[in-house]
């Protein structure tokens, strides 16, 4: 994944770039390759049947149960020439959360520009969300914030 696309800002590209490391763990990036090859939403494979086993209890490994979120509203923000998060697997985990609520699709948009992206004006929907569902006045939402 490259930051500088012809979507995202170039100053502010170069100085993602320029950082070593993604912010990810190797857990994290490895579960991802393993979802990638084998196309399945499932928990992380430990490489044997004896460590799943450990881990899971079974030498199955399990899916993610996406459609057990009842509690959670959930938005998405999507950018249509995202490679992480494409359009066709964001699409479909949507349709599999039943508290998923909103589904905004960014047509000049990748992965990294929800942080480095020429067009930022995807923070005010996220802002008119965030708006709508905080349910404290600000005095009160400053008051109890852990700042």
């Amino acid at each position: 994944m490259n930051p500088c696309s012809k979507w995202n800002d170039p100053v502010r590209s170069k100085i993602v770039s320029a950082r070593p490391d993604s912010g990810a763990s190797l857990k994290e990036i490895l579960h991802y390759g393993q979802t990638f090859e084998t196309g399945i939403y499932k928990q992380f494979d430990y490489g044997s049947d004896k460590k799943n086993t450990k881990r899971y209890g079974s030498n199955i490994i399990p899916t993610i149960p996406l459609h057990d979120i009842k509690h959670v509203p959930i938005a998405y923000f999507v950018g249509k020439h995202d490679d992480l998060a494409d359009p066709v697997d964001t699409e479909w985990s949507y349709k599999k959360i039943s508290t998923a609520f909103k589904y905004n699709l960014y047509n000049d948009m990748n992965h990294y520009s929800f942080q480095v992206g020429k067009d930022m004006n995807y923070t005010k929907d996220v802002s008119n969300l965030l708006e709508a569902f905080n349910t404290m006045a600000p005095e009160e939402a400053i008051k109890n914030s852990l700042y």
